[in-house]
């Protein structure tokens, strides 16, 4: 089967300026079929998986891939299809108070994640947990895992771990 892929994208109600543009210009050079989808549904989690949702029930797409609306990946997010892998994603920052870290994780046996060391980050390298921002899944993941999306809360009521790294 030809791979082809539905470009989901989260935002709500505005996207980072170039992002339309360059997924545009991805889509036009690529080789693979791609349609562009966006989606305004909060909480976040619940937006991913309504797209999951029409990726499933409304097209025949092979994969499906994530692009946040405040992301703009530094390379055509289309070539991961290459890697022949079920589950793949783009290594971006996660802006924090003061500074931020690239979404290329660890996890410790303590259950937290910390960003994998520079060296480790380029290219293809297996880690435990990717934000989902620039995440490309297949079909065959999605239609395995019913609402796949979903926040870690503790006992408390507050966010544990966010979605991303849930599903990972």
């Amino acid at each position: 089967m030809e791979k082809s892929v539905l470009i989901a994208v989260t935002h709500t109600g505005t996207t980072v300026t170039g992002l339309e543009a360059k997924l545009s210009r991805w889509i036009y050079e690529s080789d693979y079929k791609a349609e562009l989808y966006f989606s305004n549904i909060n909480p976040t989690y619940s937006n991913r998986n309504a797209c999951v949702k029409y990726f499933l029930d409304h097209t025949d797409h092979t994969h499906m891939l994530f692009i946040d609306s405040d992301i703009v990946p530094y390379e055509n997010p289309l070539q991961l299809l290459a890697h022949e892998k079920h589950i793949v994603g783009g290594v971006y920052p996660r802006w924090k108070l003061n500074n931020y870290e690239w979404l290329a994780m660890k996890r410790l046996d303590d259950g937290s994640y910390i960003q994998l060391k520079p060296k480790k980050r380029k290219g293809l390298v297996e880690c435990d947990g990717l934000g989902a921002g620039c995440l490309m899944m297949s079909r065959e993941v999605l239609s395995n895992i019913k609402a796949p999306f979903k926040d870690g809360i503790r006992e408390d009521g507050t966010r544990g771990i966010g979605h991303d790294f849930l599903f990972c």
